[in-house]
């Protein structure tokens, strides 16, 4: 299918820019600090169980950093 409306094409575009991700930590991410670098505004990091001896900065980003705890209570 091809699209030839540039209205349909621009909001297509607009929405996958702005759609929010979940990073997971480790699965996807072997830091909190990768997994936060690699956000955009609106993101979720979630943690997973385990020991994390690093800093973190948020860089001013609108992001919510989680812990797995939070959806599970385990």
């Amino acid at each position: 299918m091809k699209l030839k409306n540039p209205v349909v094409i621009y909001f297509l575009l607009i929405f996958s820019m702005v759609h929010p991700d979940t990073r997971e930590v480790p699965g996807e991410y072997t830091t909190i600090q990768a997994a936060i670098d690699a956000s955009y505004d609106q993101d979720t990091v979630l943690i997973s169980p385990g020991i994390y001896q690093e800093n973190i900065s948020y860089d001013g980003k609108n992001i919510v950093v989680i812990s797995t705890y939070l959806l599970e209570n385990d």
